[in-house]
């Protein structure tokens, strides 16, 4: 009886070992606030994309934060525009900011890229 609690416990604990665990880093965000005459928002959230991606290149996944914490001068091209980084979000006011209020995600390829699937051992010796 003992003999089989102990087979009943090493099989469960095998199971726990072998399930697979992925995560997954949520995206950085930025939120811009638009001057009320402001009529170009698509350009300078564009421009604001473009400064990022050219930051992060060549850039560990942990370094991303600490280094927009470090260069929100590079996301002030203009006088009238105040960057700040609150909230894990990047927020850039330009003029008065009670115009146009756009939200979005801060990435850096728009390139497709195969998602690797994980499998653990346990699913594919019984075929899961």
């Amino acid at each position: 009886m003992r003999i089989k609690r102990y087979i009943l416990f090493a099989s469960l604990w095998l199971i726990l070992l072998t399930i697979g665990v992925t995560s997954k880093q949520k995206p950085l965000e930025f939120v811009i606030y638009c001057d009320q005459e402001m009529k170009h928002s698509a350009e300078v959230k564009n421009e604001v994309l473009m400064r990022y991606a050219l930051m992060m290149r060549g850039v560990h996944e942990e370094s991303e934060i600490e280094l927009i914490r470090h260069n929100l001068d590079d996301f002030m091209w203009d006088d009238n525009m105040i960057a700040k980084w609150e909230n894990h979000m990047l927020k850039i006011t330009i003029g008065d900011g009670k115009g146009v209020v756009i939200h979005g995600d801060l990435k850096m390829d728009e390139t497709c890229l195969p998602q690797v699937k994980t499998k653990s051992l346990f699913a594919e010796w019984f075929g899961s």
